[in-house]
């Protein structure tokens, strides 16, 4: 008796803890970047930087004459201080920008860029050092198998010692493929795979992100055209010499449209994969959840049995948590068809939905999109939405689901995106504006 009483002082101690912990989760500091320090016209990224701070990711301001943008990257620390910025590349295009990047524990910056994008898109991969010096004589320039044929970054990745860029590479014989590189901290290419299901010569094989483990085991997620015409989500695994350890495929009920969107994992090799399964006609949230050996733990498909739901961004703690933010098409009054509205639902690491929050969206139809999710260690989470006309809604949520603080629209941002560190301490979220003189907001967000 005299246990079971201390067991359950001890739980009720933890529980009233963990509510302080959740209590203190809010806005660190909000700081808007005038353009005349940053020259960017949109957000494309933000990277949270394991030793403080974060780099925000985008295309320049267009030139004046030409219209080209270019690939640019600016560091901001802790406080909130402007760093430095660089451009990756000159860009040649209206479309060239900053796509992904990673901070390594040194705070060493990897950035993938996209260049050329009308006509010979390649891929750009540069290093940084913590104060913004160049850390490779130039520009790791990517064209692919054959040059003139597009190579679009979709995701980097970095332990320190290496670092992975994998891009959606598109061959004249087998159409769009995996194309995965990965380097050594020098820039020096240790091994370069392509994946190709060649299932016809315009096959559409796109990877959507890439994680690394312990050891250098590289996950990389996407989806594979099928047999039959539609396409599966497949993970393959590459270990640190870049042989493939094993591939997961995932076909869903009925051999429809299958497909990937993010890629997640966290300290304790569980690796979590979002995104959209076709089951007889109708598209909804598909996750899936695998351990460090690729056996898979738990799936679990969402959204309206008769309407359309997306899976977007996910997040996943160190206890095995996961967050999905996902895209629904709800039915609204008055209205002849659905609206796509925002959800984040919540599952525990056995794969239970806990949890799932109200749609945000507009009453009048117009559509709403989820623009990122990350969790922080206690469980507590922010997720960012985004509506017309050019407004952002951000969410700070209990584990429970409950809104801890709400920061309601803000007119003229019209992109967010979002990234928190691997302990999941801190979070960033960074907009842009559609009035360019408003210049790039970013707000960080802790425990």
């Amino acid at each position: 008796m005299l246990l079971n009483r201390l067991a359950l002082t001890l739980a009720l101690v933890n529980v009233l803890a963990a509510s302080v912990s959740r209590a203190e989760v809010g806005v660190q500091w909000d700081v808007t970047f005038p353009q005349s320090v940053v020259d960017y016209s949109a957000v494309t990224g933000v990277v949270a930087d394991p030793g403080g701070g974060a780099a925000v990711l985008g295309p320049s301001a267009p030139d004046p004459i030409t219209g080209a943008t270019s690939p640019v990257v600016f560091k901001i620390g802790a406080d909130g201080a402007f760093l430095w910025s660089r451009i990756v590349m000159p860009g040649t295009t209206m479309f060239d920008q900053a796509d992904a990047g990673a901070i390594d524990n040194l705070g060493n910056l990897y950035v993938a860029a996209n260049v050329d994008t009308t006509w010979n898109g390649k891929t750009v991969l540069m290093k940084y050092s913590v104060d913004g010096l160049d850390g490779w004589p130039s520009p790791i320039v990517i064209d692919g198998p054959v040059p003139g044929y597009n190579d679009y970054p979709r995701g980097i990745a970095t332990d320190g010692e290496r670092v992975w860029v994998v891009m959606a590479s598109y061959g004249p014989k087998t159409g769009w493929d995996y194309l995965t590189h990965c380097y050594d901290a020098n820039g020096v290419l240790l091994w370069k795979r392509r994946l190709s299901s060649q299932k016809a010569v315009n096959s559409l094989d796109e990877p959507a992100g890439i994680v690394v483990l312990p050891a250098g085991k590289a996950w990389v997620t996407g989806k594979v055209a099928s047999a039959n015409g539609k396409s599966d989500i497949a993970t393959i695994v590459y270990d640190d010499l870049g042989q493939t350890e094993f591939i997961r495929v995932f076909d869903g009920v009925g051999g429809g449209f299958d497909e990937a969107a993010d890629i997640r994992s966290n300290s304790q090799g569980t690796v979590a994969i979002a995104g959209m399964s076709q089951t007889l006609g109708v598209n909804r949230s598909i996750v899936l959840a695998y351990d460090g050996n690729g056996s898979l733990l738990w799936k679990s498909l969402d959204g309206p049995e008769q309407s359309t739901s997306l899976a977007q961004h996910l997040a996943v703690n160190s206890a095995g948590s996961v967050a999905v933010g996902s895209i629904d098409a709800l039915p609204v009054a008055g209205m002849p068809s659905p609206a796509f509205h925002a959800i984040t639902r919540y599952f525990d690491a056995s794969g239970n939905l806990l949890w799932s929050s109200s749609p945000f969206g507009s009453p009048v139809g117009a559509h709403a999109n989820h623009r990122g999710v990350e969790m922080f260690s206690t469980g507590a989470l922010i997720d960012a939405n985004t509506i017309p006309l050019f407004d952002v809604a951000l969410s700070l949520r209990s584990p429970f689901g409950s809104p801890v603080q709400v920061i309601s629209t803000l007119a003229g941002e019209s992109t967010v995106r979002t990234a928190s560190t691997a302990d999941g301490q801190v979070a960033y979220a960074a907009m842009s504006s559609y009035l360019p003189a408003v210049g790039i907001r970013v707000m960080r967000f802790g425990e």
